[in-house]
């Protein structure tokens, strides 16, 4: 293909990613794509919550037990997540150290509990961590 075509197909390929027609089938191709990537990293990592058993499907994610997600990810480059985070894990063969929580509870977790020696625990609330002296003055 000599320079000339080679501009004629970049400008054809410009205009045509503009329609209509092509925007639905990307839109329909890449559902389909996250649908098949997000079932095989659920597959693997389980299809229900483990602390509430939720298992709709739109409603799970993948978690960092250790609550180091954002830096993980930070560190790998890979942006917030999602897709691309699950893409990772299937290139790296599903890794350990992960677990399926639903929205909700990944939430919950990160608010209400920690990872510590191998277990979950509950974190103590914030104003009974301040000293004394601090306290009084909340209460």
């Amino acid at each position: 293909m000599n320079e000339k075509q080679r501009e004629y197909h970049k400008l054809y390929y410009r205009e045509y990613r503009k329609r209509d027609e092509w925007k639905k089938y990307k839109s329909t191709y890449n559902a389909i794509r996250y649908d098949r990537i997000k079932t095989d990293v659920f597959n693997h990592y389980g299809r229900e919550c483990v602390f509430c058993g939720e298992r709709r499907f739109n409603k799970l994610s993948i978690d960092h037990p250790n609550d180091d997600g954002g830096e993980h990810r930070r560190s790998l480059k890979i942006g917030g997540g999602g897709i691309n985070f699950y893409i990772w894990l299937i290139e790296n063969n599903f890794p350990q150290g992960f677990q399926t929580l639903c929205i909700s509870c990944n939430s919950r977790k990160n608010a209400l509990w920690m990872w510590k020696t191998g277990k979950w625990v509950k974190k103590q609330p914030k104003c009974l961590k301040m000293h004394p002296e601090q306290l009084g003055a909340v209460l």
